[in-house]
């Protein structure tokens, strides 16, 4: 027989003929939980007690109590089962960053303190409690890249010549179509075009995120089959020398692959379920251009360094791309990278870098308010294991120190952080830093570095400037090629031939630094270098230059490239 009983409460009256159904006379020592009575503990006068406390917390997974003391400084006690106080060392436990606790929550064998200057988390661990710490570090990330070209081959044959009446016949028409193909079929096999942008998160056991990483920067910067990144990256050439020839389309695109060093969150297995890896697409160098004098078609052009440094700042978007467990171990990956596929993965909120757990804490810091742990994020400095470029060789310096200059409403700020021995990327040469340097908080206008190796010290200062979206000031190296070209004309009847685009000029004369002069030859009609038709053979479908008609015998163009030496 199912019988079903109900608790309505406690019957204060002494006579029992005066309860109703389902309450019973006072019963002192039971309480509910989980909807069954339970005997309470025996209660403890606070006249035992060390001290005065505001809130009194017991752990069931230690079988201990906390307690906060309620003086000013909001001090955190622990007390065992039988109310002695704890002690660590021969000492009384207590932990000197655990001022101000507002608040203590549970999760197992995890303490979650939220205290005026963050949360803080402990660990219950061998009949003892630690101290963890504010939130796990972000584990030290190895990256390496793989490249792959993509070849097409056109099954039909088309016009070399750009601008005709019959315009769909014609390559410059249909060669976008091609060239998204190639790039599609990279996509879908994991790899991005030119560079994109990572972050690496640490996921907590509420599907929140505690911490994440500065944007990492990732660009395909070799060169594979004479392919390279922007200018090189995509590239059609006809296979014949006729008027109507069949096309070859190649494109360069890079797979990264990442691997971590997970020895830093072994106190963190309780609350750190996983690694989540974030990117944004693939921010490509180039852009799609309306072209044509009489029918329109769409083609692919360059894009200015200011163009691209603009696509960086906007670069809000990140898609989760990978997840790797507390071992650092990749159990799930996004194979296909194309926009319409990342579009539908989780998003990453960029601009969130702390757990979901509300601190209840709320302050004005340099004319600003701030809320939880977020004073120390953005205070504490720049984080090391960001300066080290991806595919660099790493090398050790003696020290560096990093100033960060912040402008706030009540002035200028500066926050210092120093290093010993960091690791930096080296060339061979030099030292080198990441495209990319960015500072969690949109207010910091100037990053300076020092660096100090074999005793000479040396200075660098960075322009930061705010990110279109979020609180973030980064610096982005603006030039993107180490190559400049510069034309110029010496026609007899004065005129000047139209620029040519810089990739099919570097591509022509094999980056080969110098002055390039190409003459027109009256008797063989045609433009020459070096004894040879130009442009080869294999760059006939390129418009290389637009020269004025009557050219005559001698008339040259000189093209100079030169090596950009730029500050990375």
């Amino acid at each position: 027989m199912h019988k079903s009983f109900s608790f309505k409460g406690i019957n204060r009256s002494n006579d029992i003929l005066f309860a109703q159904d389902g309450e019973c006379l006072d019963v002192v020592n039971l309480r509910m939980s989980n909807g069954c009575l339970c005997p309470m503990p025996q209660p403890v006068p606070t006249a035992v007690l060390s001290d005065v406390y505001s809130a009194v917390y017991r752990h069931e997974m230690a079988d201990c109590y906390l307690a906060i003391t309620a003086d000013d400084k909001q001090t955190l006690h622990f007390f065992d089962s039988g109310w002695k106080q704890m002690e660590s060392d021969g000492d009384v436990l207590e932990f000197s960053a655990l001022r101000g606790v507002h608040r203590v929550e549970f999760v197992g064998n995890v303490v979650a303190c939220l205290t005026s200057c963050g949360i803080f988390y402990l660990l219950y661990e061998m009949g003892s409690y630690r101290m963890l710490g504010e939130r796990p570090s972000i584990p030290e990330v190895s990256i390496t890249l793989t490249t792959k070209v993509e070849n097409k081959v056109t099954e039909n044959s088309y016009n070399v010549v750009t601008d005709t009446d019959d315009i769909e016949s014609t390559w410059s028409y249909n060669e976008k179509g091609y060239i998204d193909e190639c790039i599609s079929l990279l996509n879908k096999s994991g790899y991005y075009v030119d560079r994109t942008l990572f972050r690496v998160a640490l996921r907590l056991y509420d599907g929140s995120y505690i911490n994440c990483s500065n944007i990492i920067y990732v660009s395909g910067e070799g060169v594979d089959d004479g392919l390279g990144r922007d200018a090189y990256n995509l590239v059609s050439e006809a296979i014949s020398t006729d008027s109507f020839s069949r096309f070859r389309v190649s494109a360069r695109g890079f797979k990264v692959d990442f691997s971590f060093d997970t020895a830093t969150l072994a106190g963190w297995r309780n609350i750190v379920v996983g690694i989540d890896l974030f990117s944004t697409a693939s921010i490509m160098g180039k852009k799609v251009a309306i072209l044509g004098r009489t029918s329109k078609f769409e083609r692919y052009t360059e894009k200015t360094p200011d163009e691209l440094w603009n696509d960086v700042s906007a670069a809000t978007l990140y898609y989760k791309v990978a997840e790797f467990d507390f071992d650092g171990k990749k159990i799930h990956g996004v194979t296909d990278l194309s926009p319409a596929n990342l579009a539908l993965q989780e998003g990453f909120d960029a601009s969130v870098s702390l757990s979901s757990i509300d601190a209840r804490t709320a302050f004005v810091y340099n004319g600003r308010l701030h809320i939880g742990a977020l004073r120390e994020y953005f205070y504490s400095g720049y984080d090391a294991s960001a300066f080290l470029p991806v595919g660099s060789s790493p090398s050790r310096v003696e020290r560096m120190v990093v100033h960060t200059k912040i402008r706030t409403t009540n002035g200028e700020f500066v926050v210092q952080r120093g290093y010993i021995e960091p690791t930096l990327g080296h060339n061979g040469h030099n030292y080198e830093l990441p495209p990319l340097l960015s500072y969690p908080d949109s207010r910091a206008c100037e990053m300076t570095i020092f660096l100090r190796t074999d005793g000479v010290v040396y200075k660098k200062v960075f322009p930061l400037q705010a990110h279109n979206f979020l609180n973030l000031a980064f610096y982005l190296h603006k030039w993107y090629s180490p190559y400049t070209v510069t034309q110029r004309s010496q026609f007899a009847n004065g005129g000047s031939a139209v620029n040519a685009p810089v990739a099919d000029v570097l591509r022509m004369f094999g980056n080969e630094l110098g002055e390039h002069v190409v003459t027109f030859d009256t008797s063989r009609q045609c433009w020459t270098y070096k004894g040879n038709s130009f442009p080869p053979e294999q760059y006939k479908s390129l418009r290389t230059f637009a020269v004025p008609r009557n050219v005559v015998n001698g008339d040259a163009i000189i093209f100079t490239i030169e090596l950009q030496i730029g500050d990375r």
